[in-house]
């Protein structure tokens, strides 16, 4: 009866620890493909000129589907959106590439994390939105003229 209490002791505390593993990995914000459908808003943009600048897209919702995409600030993709071109990069490697040319706000932002989810979605295969995921929660889309949006989720 003492074996089988330790037993079960040992077992405890392994399934402790994978637990603690698996809390530690939604804590920092693991993001993967599948997690960036869903609703999204704009939160604020940020671009090297535009201090000052009312965002009057503050607000403006986006929805990443695995049918479709409603975008209003570019156009909608109702062709074969594609989430394939996403990939998870460190932000070291990417901010010392890609990032050196980012709005500060952006830079900031993307150190706070270990890894990002960085890359296109496609519409029909062809390059539609930059998009730079932070978590699973926040995200930054790259659109033109050097202007970022900001976007956090909505729901979940």
């Amino acid at each position: 009866m003492g074996g089988t209490r330790i037993l079960h002791r040992h077992v405890l505390k392994i399934a402790m620890v994978v637990l603690a593993g698996f809390i530690g990995c939604a804590e920092r914000g693991t993001i993967n493909i599948v997690g960036v459908q869903g609703t999204w808003e704009v939160s604020g943009i940020a671009c090297a000129d535009c201090e000052g600048r009312k965002p009057v897209e503050v607000g403006t919702i986006l929805e990443l589907g695995a049918a479709g995409i409603r975008n209003p600030l570019y156009g909608d993709c109702e062709a074969r959106p594609g989430y394939s071109l996403l990939n998870q990069v460190s932000s070291k490697d990417l901010l010392s590439r890609s990032g050196i040319a980012w709005p500060v706000r952006i830079q900031q932002i993307s150190k706070k994390q270990t890894t990002l989810l960085y890359g296109f979605v496609t519409c029909d295969g062809i390059n539609y939105m930059q998009m730079l995921f932070f978590s699973p929660h926040s995200a930054a889309y790259f659109y033109e003229g050097g202007l970022v949006f900001l976007l956090s989720r909505r729901g979940k």
